[in-house]
């Protein structure tokens, strides 16, 4: 993929994400891996391998109450999502759509 709509395309998949298309959450109980994998695979529209390395991901570089945060996050000025956190999904979502999800160029049939 040009480097300039790999970008595009992250960024774009990131600002849904972000808005409340990704994960409902909302509840009192910490998000599991497994549930913001599946959210991510229903609601954002990428591959299981893709939610599975962006959840994999978020659950690696960031704490529980920011992870609420991602899944919880419906789009209101009142939700909180940290900049850590939205630096972490945005890396995660180019290290898991932009490339295939073991970091290679996604339209390069030889991986690179």
């Amino acid at each position: 993929m040009h480097p300039a709509r790999r970008l595009a395309a992250t960024v774009a998949l990131g600002a849904a994400l972000v808005a409340g298309a990704a994960c409902g959450g909302g509840g009192d109980d910490p998000v599991s891996r497994d549930e913001l994998t599946t959210e991510l695979r229903n609601d954002a529209g990428v591959t299981e391998a893709q939610a599975s390395c962006m959840a994999d991901d978020l659950f690696e570089r960031l704490d529980q109450d920011d992870i609420d945060a991602i899944a919880g996050y419906t789009g209101d000025t009142d939700d909180e999502v940290s900049d850590e956190a939205v630096a972490a999904l945005t890396d995660a979502i180019t290290t898991c759509v932009a490339t295939d999800d073991d970091g290679s160029d996604a339209d390069q049939p030889d991986g690179g």
